[in-house]
């Protein structure tokens, strides 16, 4: 086959169409094994890295989300116990309810309360006890021994499961029957998939009744 150019030149050319004398390469068809081995290895190592990121992301968010729970039930447990105490007149050095004696210490706290009826009037002569305690099974609970006529009802409530430690402080460390406030500090130690985190909250108490 002959192709006519301009100015009547001819360009010879082959049986496959193109001018003879010129070699044309077809594109490569694909990748060879040593550049796919290495487009592999790279996808593989991004992929171990956005994995890893997600997973160590969802750790996180999955850590602070238990931690927000404990936290929001530590701070509703110290709510109670500011709901029960802030009417109560003085601190006592010790008590005896149901045949166990309570002493206000760093981690007890023995409370005298008004007593008052069901009308909300006080009765004269008369008190309540409150105390703040870690119970036998790790506990903090509250124990109310409430006197003859009073709407108060006697007994033990648990306010915070499983705690780690309780800590209480006073106004007048020296004499804490004279305190006019006590503060008190909760701690739990909380089992995440980061590891054990310790979380703590304080309340402060002052004694409303206080003479």
């Amino acid at each position: 086959m002959t192709l006519h150019g301009k100015g009547g030149f001819t360009v010879p050319r082959g049986s496959d169409g193109y001018p003879k004398g010129i070699t044309y390469r077809s594109k490569a068809e694909g990748f060879t094994l040593a550049e796919t081995l290495v487009v592999l290895s790279l996808f593989g190592i991004i992929l171990i890295a956005v994995v890893s990121l997600y997973f160590g992301h969802s750790k996180l968010a999955g850590t602070e989300t238990k931690l927000g729970e404990h936290q929001g039930r530590l701070g509703a447990s110290l709510g109670r116990v500011l709901t029960l105490a802030n009417q109560a007149a003085e601190v006592l050095d010790q008590a005896t309810v149901d045949s166990v004696n309570y002493t206000s210490s760093d981690s007890t706290i023995v409370l005298s309360l008004p007593t008052i009826d069901s009308e909300d009037n006080v009765i004269s002569d008369s008190s309540d006890i409150l105390i703040f305690s870690e119970d036998a099974n790790g506990d903090f609970v509250a124990i109310v021994s409430a006197a003859v006529g009073s709407k108060r009802a006697s007994g033990q409530t648990a306010l915070l499961e499983d705690i780690e430690s309780a800590e209480i402080n006073y106004s007048d460390e020296l004499n804490p029957e004279a305190s006019d406030w006590f503060e008190l500090e909760l701690a739990q130690i909380i089992a995440t998939a980061a590891g054990d985190k310790t979380i703590s909250q304080t309340v402060r108490v002052h004694l409303k009744n206080k003479q």
